[in-house]
């Protein structure tokens, strides 16, 4: 992912989802590794969907991706993102909720 960055703080980074063109997506610098972790929850997903698809007939992979299909990769990414947030999130309040398991077992061996 290349960066440029705007008046508005937000970063210019290149998306490269599944068979579609690469594509630029805007997004806040501390929002960078989302957006790797979308992008390769995407990926993932196409890659999975193309092994299930094997099938398909030489022109129907090789044809031009569609507008239809830039739009479905964008809203994957959007929602690869959302995702990767939530794990993220959920990664921090482990780790929070093991300190606090730590200290309240602690605290219970010394009454004991």
């Amino acid at each position: 992912m290349a960066e440029d960055k705007n008046e508005e703080g937000l970063e210019k980074i290149w998306l490269d989802l599944g068979r579609a063109k690469k594509q630029t997506y805007m997004a806040k610098p501390e929002d960078k590794t989302l957006c790797d972790q979308a992008e390769k929850l995407v990926n993932a997903l196409w890659s999975t969907w193309m092994k299930k698809y094997v099938n398909l007939t030489k022109e129907e992979v090789n044809s031009p991706v569609s507008a239809s299909e830039v739009m479905m990769s964008r809203a994957a990414f959007r929602i690869a993102m959302m995702y990767a947030e939530e794990r993220m999130k959920n990664a921090k309040a482990e780790e929070v909720l093991a300190e606090f398991e730590k200290k309240l077992d602690d605290i219970l061996v010394k009454v004991d």
